[in-house]
């Protein structure tokens, strides 16, 4: 059975779209085919399992009575969690209009501000970074606002078009019942359609599928004209160390007109993303591997727009079983399994790529210096489930295997999708 595994994953890893992660799929994999529809696979990695958690007060030789109570106040608040949860943002879809893309909303288009939530804290928001935020104002160049703004349109696209979030991201994974995984690992090995759009059709993916999609649609951007566009794979963080991230880039940061202050890094991949300059962002100094140059925009090949389609669950299941020989479903068992495995660490928990929310930019005839760190609120109110629920049941803390084991029999209620089209013929009409 492994020895055929092997066989696939060898076959997958040779046929990757550009700009995809080969060391991820392995992992995906792998994590898939070590578990056992009956035993999933046990785990002796202690290393979440802090001073101050239920698991070593347990193994203190707590009462059993306090244990008890303990336990059923913990499954109370997980079961609500759950049964509150849903699977994938839906309150606003990306559709091809004819001649562009649009974001078409439930009519909802209330936006939060991220560094004035109470709800989470700015050390979960800034990824450890931050205990309060500074509220600091840049001073930028005109165009860089403007490809700020640009940035943030782009960024809710690619979120409205990736519904289910990335299949790396913890609080992705807990918000989608781990459908966003089973969609990544679609997103990977689906190699029908091989077009830079073809991330919406899984409707999730990690950060090679995110920017891919994220460039294809800026270089189509008229306003950017100007402005080379660039994919980043990877960089160097300031102590020297090399990440593994790709993102993409409005400028270019070794030309004296840009530099890192005026380089404008768009990266959706963040739970909750925001734009940011790259001099503020916590990738930086990045390794540049394709670039759209100046005066250049790319045209959209409209036949392949007007195939565009979101996959049904129901289909991705089907993928993934007779791909892997595995019969995976969203819910407690996948999620479970998912992060039983030892490879926690393929795991990210990162809400933003810039370094504070409340950072405010100004210029020298845009004088009202904003922040750029709304997102709608529907998106917050999803992932807000999804790191409440993941906060209950310990993950990246000390997990709670009382708490896992009590809602071992509440089942997830999530919503499966069904295959739509994301050609509206409609607002072609109204063009």
């Amino acid at each position: 059975m492994f020895s055929n595994v092997r066989n696939n994953i060898l076959r997958i890893e040779s046929s990757v779209k550009t700009y995809s992660d080969k060391k991820n799929i392995s992992c995906n994999i792998m994590s898939l085919k070590q578990l056992s529809r009956s035993d999933i696979k046990k785990t002796n990695k202690n290393s979440l399992e802090e001073p101050g958690s239920f698991l070593l007060c347990m193994k203190k030789n707590v009462e059993f009575r306090q244990e008890e109570s303990l336990v059923k106040a913990i499954e109370k608040k997980s079961s609500l969690s759950v049964k509150n949860n849903s699977n994938y943002y839906n309150n606003q879809c990306l559709y091809w209009n004819g001649n562009g893309f649009s974001i078409k909303s439930d009519g909802n288009s209330e936006t939060v501000s991220l560094h004035k939530q109470i709800d989470i804290s700015p050390i979960s928001i800034t990824n450890g970074l931050k205990k309060e935020y500074e509220h600091k104002k840049i001073k930028v160049k005109d165009f860089t606002i403007k490809n700020l703004e640009i940035a943030k349109e782009t960024i809710d696209m690619v979120k409205a078009g990736l519904c289910y979030g990335s299949g790396n991201q913890i609080v992705d994974l807990f918000a989608s019942a781990g459908e966003s995984d089973l969609r990544t690992i679609h997103a990977r090995t689906n190699t029908a359609v091989t077009h830079p759009f073809s991330p919406l059709i899984s409707g999730s993916s990690n950060c090679g599928g995110v920017a891919q999609l994220t460039a294809a649609l800026l270089v189509r951007n008229e306003k950017l004209k100007d402005h080379p566009v660039s994919i980043v794979k990877g960089g160097v963080y300031a102590d020297g160390k090399p990440y593994d991230h790709d993102y993409v880039i409005i400028g270019d940061p070794s030309d004296p007109e840009y530099g890192p202050e005026n380089t404008v890094v768009v990266d959706p991949w963040g739970v909750l993303a925001i734009p940011t300059t790259l001099s503020e962002s916590v990738f930086p100094n990045p390794n540049i591997a394709v670039t759209k140059p100046k005066g250049v925009v790319k045209a959209f090949n409209k036949d392949d727009m007007e195939n565009l389609f979101r996959e049904s669950t129901s289909k991705i299941e089907a993928s993934v079983r007779k791909e892997f020989g595995v019969d995976l479903k969203p819910g407690k068992e996948l999620l479970q399994s998912l992060i039983s495995e030892d490879d926690e660490d393929r795991f990210w928990n990162v809400f933003i790529t810039a370094k504070d929310p409340s950072t405010q930019y100004y210029s020298d005839n845009i004088h009202l210096a904003r922040s750029f760190d709304e997102v709608p609120k529907n998106l917050f109110e999803v992932k807000l489930k999804g790191f409440n629920l993941l906060q209950k049941l310990g993950f990246g803390m000390s997990t709670n295997k009382q708490a896992w084991s009590s809602i071992s029999n509440t089942d997830f209620q999530y919503q499966k999708s069904e295959r739509i089209s994301l050609f509206d013929k409609m607002e072609e009409s109204k063009l």
